[in-house]
């Protein structure tokens, strides 16, 4: 009889630590419904910001396809199309499992598309000295000279420079689906002359 009594208690507190235990992933996926109606409310008021932070947040929460859509979508109307882009291949990391999240996932495909389209780009080339002798920065950051590279519509200084030669500096300004070529040539340093 005590063997039955303990084991029936045993079996009574796995219950309940396990219902324990379920209650937290229960509770994160109410506080994500509760976020992404804040965001969608936060949209009405044409506050994309505070929207997308929300459907982040939501998502760092309870991991879904459809937030992370909400939250692409803020980011577009933000223009913020390279994190977009980003979220959006994430929209498709792991298998939808019920209509709603592979509806969702369908969505962020045509998306991605979309935004890849209106995503303007950059390709820089040097021809003087050559390529591997130069550093090219856009806004500060080092970029790779030859690939085509993606970014923000906007205002963007490139400055290209190489030891013995002069800098160069270049000001582009990109709109939506502009595809901008740069060609650089930098010109040798004159020498100084010996006294």
């Amino acid at each position: 009889m005590k063997r039955l009594l303990s084991i029936q208690l045993g079996l009574a507190a796995l219950l309940v630590s396990s219902m324990v235990m379920a209650q937290p992933a229960w509770l994160k996926r109410k506080q994500s419904l509760d976020l992404a109606r804040e965001a969608k409310a936060d949209i009405q008021k044409g506050d994309y910001l505070s929207a997308a932070k929300k459907f982040k947040k939501a998502d760092e929460l309870t991991p879904a396809p459809t937030y992370k859509l909400g939250m692409a979508k803020m980011l577009v109307e933000r223009g913020d199309l390279v994190q977009a882009a980003d979220i959006l291949a994430a929209c498709n990391e792991k298998p939808a499992q019920q209509w709603v999240e592979k509806k969702a996932q369908k969505i962020c495909d045509e998306l991605a598309k979309e935004v890849d389209d209106k995503t303007p780009t950059i390709e820089i080339d040097v021809f003087e000295p050559s390529a591997d002798k130069v550093t090219v920065e856009i806004q500060g950051e080092v970029v790779e000279i030859g690939k085509r590279l993606k970014y923000n519509p906007g205002s963007y200084t490139i400055v290209a420079g190489a030891i013995g030669y002069k800098d160069v500096e270049k000001k582009v300004e990109l709109k939506e689906s502009d595809r901008e070529f740069v060609e650089l040539t930098l010109k040798p340093e004159k020498a100084k002359k010996k006294e």
